[in-house]
């Protein structure tokens, strides 16, 4: 019992050091030990913590703006984008339609709208043997960038062109709708 009292009344009149860790009186300004001042510590660590709180603070408040600057900068380029496309579609010629010579894009040309379909679908699989399999037997065909054509029928997905020059003259059957643009 006098031992607990004893603890008790030691805990109550010392402190810890904040740099050694041995207690100390409680009315010391100086460590005997470490012979440091224990209240420096205190205003050492507020000014310590302020300076970081500042630091994070202005690093999430600099995030904050360079994200937004350049989510701002992307949403302009899309939307300057954007523009540039409609005008030049604006500005171009009217859409080909039946009976217009077009010059078409690097493409395939298939022999019917089966086929194509078909071209797609091994195109998409990526099944090389097969788009092989369809060029080796003629129902598909390499149509180089340049390629003149007279459009026949112009459908949504596909349009049936006569090819009008090159090394294909006088083929017809189906390209891709965009391949006429």
């Amino acid at each position: 019992m006098e031992q607990l009292e004893i603890s008790q009344t030691t805990e109550s009149t010392t402190k810890q050091c904040v740099y050694c860790k041995k207690r100390i009186d409680k009315e010391a300004t100086v460590c005997p030990y470490c012979r440091k001042d224990p209240s420096q510590w205190t205003a050492w660590l507020k000014t310590t913590r302020a300076i970081i709180t500042f630091i994070i603070v202005g690093y999430f408040i600099w995030l904050l703006y360079s994200c937004d600057s350049s989510f701002d900068a992307l949403l302009r380029s899309v939307e300057e984008k954007t523009a540039e496309r409609e005008i030049r579609r604006s500005e171009s010629q009217h859409l080909p339609d039946d009976g217009d010579i077009i010059s078409l894009n690097e493409c395939n040309l298939c022999s019917d709208e089966a086929t194509f379909d078909r071209l797609t679908q091994l195109s998409i699989a990526g099944d090389y043997a097969g788009i092989n399999y369809l060029v080796s037997t003629g129902k598909a065909i390499l149509i180089p960038v340049g390629t003149k054509a007279k459009i026949i029928d112009r459908g949504l997905f596909t349009t049936e062109v006569r090819i009008t020059s090159g090394p294909h003259t006088g083929r017809y059957g189906f390209v891709a709708t965009d391949a006429i643009w």
